[in-house]
């Protein structure tokens, strides 16, 4: 699997939000950006999540989660967009970004990523303010694969 140096890491979900103010529930995606992010073999990753976050519920919750490589341009989007988001809204849809399907998980994917791995939860760790979750990865997406 090759690492992409100078590459921000986004993590993506699919699972039930609820509304806060309504308290209705619906099935949404759900994005966030991590500096915790380590691949630890061929097969094998970590990411850390705040427990405030809707991502860390619905991962907690599902136990899958996809990770996009992303470049700065797309990172600095997000960043600038997402502060503006409610945790229970579909992430994707409030900031048209096009998102595909994974295949072996039940999530969506960046498709402007450079690379996307389709990940499941084997462990956790509560770190206090934080989890971290181990994972498999299940299966890799390459942009240059898909141009061939």
């Amino acid at each position: 699997m090759p690492i992409l140096n100078g590459r921000s890491v986004v993590i993506t979900c699919r699972g039930i939000l609820k509304d806060t103010f309504t308290g209705r529930e619906a099935t949404k995606d759900s994005l966030t950006i991590t500096t915790s992010f380590m691949a630890v073999s061929e097969d094998e990753c970590t990411i850390s999540l705040p427990k405030e976050t809707p991502c860390h519920s619905i991962i907690a919750t599902t136990r899958v989660f996809a990770v996009s490589y992303i470049d700065d341009h797309l990172k600095r989007f997000i960043v600038d967009n997402a502060k503006h988001l409610r945790d229970y809204v579909d992430a994707f849809e409030h900031l048209n970004i096009p998102k595909g399907e994974c295949s072996a998980i039940d999530s969506c994917m960046l498709t402007e990523a450079d690379i996307c791995l389709e990940c499941e939860v084997h462990k956790e760790l509560d770190i206090g303010k934080a989890t971290v979750f181990a994972a498999k990865i299940l299966h890799t997406h390459e942009k240059c694969q898909k141009s061939r």
